[in-house]
């Protein structure tokens, strides 16, 4: 073999042979088999000989894989590729001879320090992972026709850093020019890469590119509004979408699965995948106080352990952190359960949760993106802490309308205003958008589940608004507290109850100040923190104003009227002193020191009127308020103090109830054992006698 092999390498040395198959595989008939070799650039190197297969070791001339530091010879292989999707995989030099065709099928990551490619280097699309076969640190970004994409000529480019990437790319590197360092985007323009600090703007349309990150750990934030086609991290690179960043995209690819980490999202960003994801995010939100706040997971796979690294709890009595769970089936306190500094419960999709940092600052969770529908199991009748499963904002109108549980309330959610201290309820109707991280209350009127569909995610939040709407806002404070009721005047609306417009106060907790409205028709006794009205007709409609404050407090009420018709003024009667005061105009209030506890409405009314109001009986009597609280109760509101009577007729005129009371606002009045039908009430006073129908199911 010594002298065969100073044969072949001798000046001008040739041979010939007997078969076409002298240099093919050993079980081959006959064959020269070489144990030594040798290049004329005094490199070493492999030549491959055996199977299409390069990760297999028979492939190679010296029956073992190659190493990082081997040059590889590719010679008369129409159909070699590469099969390794774990793989990562590092060689020196590869050289393919103009009849040779290289296929990438599926590999984790390729880097090929230098390429001396005569015959063709293709990439298989559907293993192929942006950004994960680098040639060199070629800083040449002129495109190589011998390399293609499934077969397809200019499809595929060297990117700068030496990367394989489409040149619908936009690659997110660092970039050191003379002038200025840090992470940038390039761009490529069909013919060469050039870097554009603006990319992207939120002005352009870039969905159908593809982003790729290959910068150090923290790279260029995404802050516009924009669509993208895929998303590529490779290897310890981070994306970073910031405050104002909203972005859709269709999938997003992660070279390796294991990092901790492959992006963040601060608060006022979102990120909505329409397709797949791989890899874990962080989504950051900031908290403003170290108040309590209503919080859901953004992402799948967080726990306890994890959460109480990476953030900073108050602590409670015991062992308890300012983390907690919401039990329906208890009242008050009782109903939250904390978690304790050794808990390492997984968090649950699509549940809410309470939490309390020790100070200002951010929550965070990590884990990966849901991009499939949620659905929050064990849903107990009554009240219940649910949560935006998804890293993009929710409707909240859509969420309750495509809602597949039929026994979830549809027309209203509870958040907690940490600002406020209390609960504020957002109708349908609103179009009250739900951002990422954020929990709430839905009522329910029996076990069941409810699902987030996926397709209800929304790139942005408040993308419809009503600045237009007449709005009348009533608050009232006691020195420490301050709680509002709030009226709509909408086109259509009615005095009775409007199906996702009207909304109640929280009833899942105790609340020592509250003010409310009842309907003006069809009143069932229910407390409204929001009530629609009719845009008409204003002068026509008293609303009855509820307040609930404990005894020797001083309560004060102001309003704001928005967008009110011009010279249509804003009053607040008060039937215990008989007096009205104008709410509208500028540092008007009306305070008030309250000797007994006030629980419901019947003393305060809010009137909208052109002209200035004062209290006669025969205002009194048109505006007083008889209703059937419930199937057993008659309830009299509005009426001054003083005594009263009150008698019940059935329809064909027989007396079937008689009493007296004394009036403080309101009345409930127990009802006897009587037969569906029309009743007629007559209520006298000292000043006033008035007959109104009720009827009674």
């Amino acid at each position: 073999s010594q002298l065969l092999y100073d044969a072949l390498t001798g000046s001008g040395a040739y041979i010939i042979f007997a078969s076409d198959q002298a240099l093919g595989t050993t079980d081959a008939q006959p064959y020269i088999y070489l144990d030594d070799y040798e290049f004329t650039t005094d490199d070493s190197g492999l030549i491959q000989l055996g199977t299409n297969n390069i990760n297999a070791a028979s492939a190679w001339s010296t029956g073992s894989l190659p190493t990082s530091t081997d040059r590889l010879f590719i010679f008369d292989k129409t159909e070699s590729f590469i099969n390794s999707s774990s793989g990562s995989k590092t060689y020196d030099y590869l050289y393919i001879n103009e009849d040779s065709k290289l296929t990438i099928n599926a590999i984790d990551k390729l880097t090929i320090n230098e390429l001396d490619n005569h015959g063709q280097l293709n990439v298989d699309s559907a293993g192929f992972i942006e950004g994960n076969v680098k040639i060199g640190s070629s800083a040449n970004n002129a495109y190589d026709e011998n390399i293609t994409l499934d077969d397809n000529e200019n499809d595929l480019t060297v990117a700068p850093g030496g990367y394989l990437l489409r040149q619908s790319s936009m690659l997110c590197r660092y970039y050191n020019p003379d002038t200025e360092a840090g992470p940038h985007w390039d761009g490529y323009d069909g013919t060469s890469w050039s870097h554009d600090a603006a990319f992207p703007d939120g002005t352009t349309d870039y969905s159908g590119k593809n982003l790729v990150y290959s910068t150090q750990a923290h790279s260029a934030a995404l802050t516009g509004i924009n669509s993208f086609n895929d998303v590529y991290i490779l290897d310890g690179k981070k994306m970073i979408i910031g405050d104002g960043g909203k972005i859709t995209v269709e999938d997003i690819f992660v070279q390796d699965n294991a990092d901790t980490e492959s992006a963040i999202m601060y608060s006022g960003s979102s990120l909505n995948v329409k397709g797949n994801s791989l890899g874990n995010f962080t989504y950051n939100r900031n908290l403003g106080t170290n108040n309590w706040y209503l919080v859901s997971s953004p992402v799948a796979g967080e726990d306890m352990t994890d959460m109480r690294t990476n953030n900073s709890f108050a602590s409670g009595t015991g062992s308890n952190i300012g983390f907690a769970t919401y039990n329906p089936s208890q009242t008050g306190a009782t109903a939250w359960s904390y978690f304790t500094s050794s808990s390492s419960d997984a968090l649950i999709s699509g549940t809410g949760y309470s939490t309390k940092l020790a100070a200002a600052g951010d929550i965070s969770f990590t884990g990966t993106l849901n991009t499939i529908d949620v659905e929050t199991l064990s849903l107990s009748e009554g009240y219940n802490l649910i949560g935006n499963p998804y890293t993009s904002y929710i409707n909240s109108a859509t969420f309750l309308g495509a809602s597949t549980s039929s026994n979830l309330d549809q027309t209203q959610i509870w958040l907690w205003n940490q600002g406020l201290d209390d609960y504020e309820v957002k109708t349908a109707g609103s179009d009250w958008v739900l951002s990422p991280t954020q929990g709430f209350f839905v009522k329910a009127t029996s076990a069941g589940t409810v699902t987030f569909d996926k397709n209800n995610q929304a790139i942005t939040g408040n993308t419809f608004q009503r600045a237009s709407k007449t709005i009348l806002k009533l608050w009232i404070t006691d020195g420490e507290k301050n709680r509002y009721t709030k009226i709509d005047y909408i086109p259509n609306g009615t005095k009775g109850f409007d199906y996702g417009f009207e909304g109640e106060t929280f009833g899942g907790a105790s609340n020592s100040l509250s003010v409310f409205t009842h309907l003006l028709e069809e009143n069932q006794g229910k407390n409204y923190q929001v009530q629609t009205l009719p845009n008409t007709d204003y002068e026509t409609m008293i609303i009855p104003v509820g307040v609930i404050a404990a005894a020797d407090k001083e309560l004060t009420f102001t309003a704001e009227a928005m967008n009110f018709p011009t010279d249509l003024k804003v009053y607040l009667e008060d039937r215990d002193t008989n007096t009205f005061t104008r709410l509208d105009e500028a540092n008007t209030k009306y305070k008030i020191t309250v000797t007994n506890t006030l629980d419901g409405i019947g003393r305060f009314y809010l009137h909208t009127s052109q002209k200035a109001l004062s209290v006669t009986p025969n205002f009194v009597a048109e505006h007083v308020s008889i209703y059937k609280a419930n199937s057993s109760t008659l309830r009299i509101a509005g009426l001054s103090q003083g005594k009263a009577s009150v008698k019940l007729f059935n329809i064909l005129g027989r007396e079937v109830l008689n009493t007296s009371f004394t009036s403080n606002g309101l009345k409930d009045i127990a009802l006897p054992r009587l037969a569906k039908g029309v009743y007629v009430v007559q209520l006298t006073t000292g000043a006033f006698k008035v007959n109104k129908k009720i009827i009674l199911e």
